[in-house]
């Protein structure tokens, strides 16, 4: 399926220079974002926590996603 979607110019610079980041194209960078959406809206809906652990530290933060 093709879809056209329009994008500021801000997501338009970010989507980019992801694509570059990791020599992938913008529809693949798309995809992906895709994706997780998808996984995290999962695990949400079934009452998984995200959490985001620091290099060098033990501290855990909850990640608010709603």
């Amino acid at each position: 399926m093709r879809i056209n979607i329009e994008l500021s110019d801000e997501l338009t610079a970010t989507v980019k220079e992801l694509a570059k980041k990791r020599d992938s194209s913008i529809s693949e960078v798309i995809r992906r974002a895709i994706s997780l959406e998808n996984f995290f809206d999962q695990e949400l809906a079934e009452g998984t926590k995200v959490l985001l652990k620091s290099k060098g530290s033990d501290n855990l933060q909850e990640v608010i996603l709603r």
